[in-house]
Order: structure tokens, then C-alpha cells, then sequence
């Protein structure tokens, strides 16, 4: 049986000749959006027309959340799936929030 993985965005850095690898946590991700823009988890699913079994799942079960997913919490967010993977310095605000 093979467990799921967290999705994660990889990022490799130059340093001083080796390279370091920075992961970064989709779910952490959404959570930060979700806490940035004072929204409960009930909220998420409210305006991601996602079931909240779903979203919770997510983190209960350490779960990949799909692409079509994904996109749903984008859109409850005001965001796009480049801004939800962009890194915060080239954050760059398409939509109004």
C-alpha cells in the first residue's frame, strides 16, 4: 500500500557551490492564505463549493489535494494556481482580494 504525500513545491537554490533544496507545503500554504484573510475552515468550504470532508481530510489523512481542488481554493481566494505556487517575493496581485 502506498501512503500519500503531501504536495510540494520544490525550489533549488545556488549556494556556495551546492545546491539546497526548499520544500514548501501546499497545505501549509492554503492554511496561510486561509488565516491571512481571517476565514474559518467552514468559510473555505463555503466559498470553494468543496465538502468540508474533503478539506479536512486533507490534513487529517496527509493527503494531495487534487488539481481541480486546487483551483476551487484559488478561486475562493481571489487567486490564481501561478499566485498559490509563486514565491513570496514575486507575488504579484492579478485580482482583487
Amino acid at each position: 500500500m502506498i501512503k500519500s504525500q503531501r504536495f510540494t513545491k520544490v525550489k533549488f537554490t545556488k549556494n556556495t557551490n551546492k545546491r539546497v533544496m526548499q520544500v514548501k507545503d501546499v497545505l501549509s500554504v492554503i492554511t496561510a492564505y486561509r488565516e491571512e484573510r481571517s476565514l474559518t475552515e467552514y468559510q473555505l468550504v463555503e466559498r470553494s463549493d468543496l465538502p468540508q470532508s474533503t478539506i479536512s481530510s486533507w490534513h487529517r489523512k496527509n493527503m494531495v489535494p487534487t488539481i481541480p481542488s486546487l483551483e476551487k481554493i484559488c478561486t475562493a481566494f481571489g487567486i490564481t494556481l501561478s499566485q498559490l505556487f509563486a514565491e513570496e517575493d514575486a507575488f504579484i496581485c492579478l485580482t482583487e482580494v
